[in-house]
């Protein structure tokens, strides 16, 4: 809602505050799984290390908490890790997330879907 006020013959526009009727928060919210899912997005990965060596000690540090299926990692510091189950994801968001790694925290979510190899088993599953 604009509101117009006119101050020494200039003119101002100002948006008036709205009470916040439905407790949603302007700000943007986070998507986040409310169940979780079986793949977790890493970001914040130092890209000047190897490749080979970055997805070796990826896999070594979630292989501690979770049986880990697959990882693809890109060259921008990003990662997709593919575990067994909901509860290990779990796990690994709780001990992994802002854990240093190769000089840099490690940020650790939920990725917005599962993978490909998670889907197809997850099918075969429920036939």
């Amino acid at each position: 809602m604009l509101n117009f006020i006119s101050l020494y013959s200039r003119n101002f526009f100002f948006m008036a505050k709205r009470k916040n009727t439905d407790k949603q928060s302007h700000k943007k919210v986070k998507r986040q799984h409310i169940d979780g899912c079986h793949t977790l997005y890493v970001k914040n990965i130092n890209s000047k290390v190897n490749r080979d060596k970055i997805k070796h000690n990826l896999y070594v540090l979630f292989a501690t908490y979770a049986d880990v299926f697959q990882i693809q990692y890109t060259k921008r510091g990003q990662a997709w890790i593919s575990v067994s189950s909901i509860q290990e994801a779990n796990r690994c968001i709780e001990y992994l997330n802002n854990f240093p790694f190769f000089e840099k925290d490690i940020s650790v979510q939920f990725a917005n879907n599962n993978s490909s190899k998670i889907k197809n088993l997850l099918l075969n599953q429920q036939q």
